[in-house]
């Protein structure tokens, strides 16, 4: 197969992918209402967390202590049932017990990643600041390639590598449970960087992640404060929309995505048979 007809093919599972996902979550719009009134309970503990101050002991407790294993337990619950709000022939009920039941080994198999993620930052860290010393009374070129390539690292670990691999990941847990997933786990995070699942996640965190940026930090001036202050808050409701709505279609064609090659898969091996 040439790389042409590759991409091409790439692109048609990605579209299909993406138009089989919005089918099903326009379908199942009642779990998506869940899902929004969730993603609205989670963003409240993390504004608890943020806003809370020096106060009585109870409002400390409740501010540092249980407002971050909220947010933790809901954030996690929120990937659970987010992952099921593709599936078809199944009430909300099912939904949410499958979601219960399943959001605390997507947590177990997350603790691993993080644990990775944190010794490979901790790693670049080393590496540049070995590798400023060693040029620290170069050109400044030079200084910039290193302070640049640092800075690269870090993002494309955090920002691309990491949320993919857990996204995979978390899909293994939920067909295979953790022994399963474990089992496959090298297959599961080399596929998390194929071209189709690369497009995917560049393709709704570019339009849905961009378009809130633009609307987070676009900052149009007007005469009137209150009317500024009006529109702030509407763009920021609408940017927090777009990353609820991003986030859920990335779920959605992910998953289709993955399941479409894993039938293509066990086709292949029929014929084989």
């Amino acid at each position: 197969m040439s790389k042409a007809t590759g991409m091409k093919r790439a692109g048609s599972e990605v579209l299909g992918a993406f138009g089989s996902a919005i089918r099903k979550l326009a379908g199942n719009w009642p779990t998506v209402l869940w899902l929004l009134f969730l993603y609205s309970g989670w963003l409240g503990t993390l504004a608890l967390f943020v806003t809370t101050r020096e106060a009585t002991i109870w409002q400390v407790i409740l501010g540092l202590v249980v407002s971050p294993l909220l947010a933790v337990g809901l954030f996690f619950l929120l990937q659970a049932l987010g992952l099921s709000a593709t599936r078809v022939g199944v009430g909300v009920a099912y939904k949410w017990k499958r979601a219960l039941s399943e959001s605390w080994k997507i947590a177990l198999v997350t603790l691993p990643l993080v644990g990775g993620a944190i010794g490979m930052v901790l790693a670049i860290e080393w590496l540049g600041g070995w590798a400023l010393e060693r040029v620290s009374g170069s050109e400044g070129p030079i200084r910039r390639w290193v302070l640049g390539g640092w800075d690269w690292s870090q993002t494309l670990l955090l920002f691309f590598f990491f949320p993919l691999w857990s996204l995979h990941w978390w899909l293994a847990v939920v067909r295979r449970g953790v022994a399963g997933s474990v089992a496959v786990l090298g297959r599961v995070l080399l596929e998390a960087f194929a071209p189709g699942s690369v497009l995917i996640y560049f393709l709704t965190t570019g339009v849905f992640g961009g378009s809130a940026w633009w609307l987070l930090f676009t900052r149009p001036e007007m005469a009137d404060p209150w009317w500024e202050l009006a529109l702030f808050g509407g763009r920021v409701t609408a940017a927090l929309l777009l990353i609820f709505l991003g986030w859920l279609l990335l779920l959605g064609a992910m998953g289709e995505w993955t399941a479409r090659r894993e039938l293509s898969s066990l086709d292949r091996e029929a014929d084989l048979d």
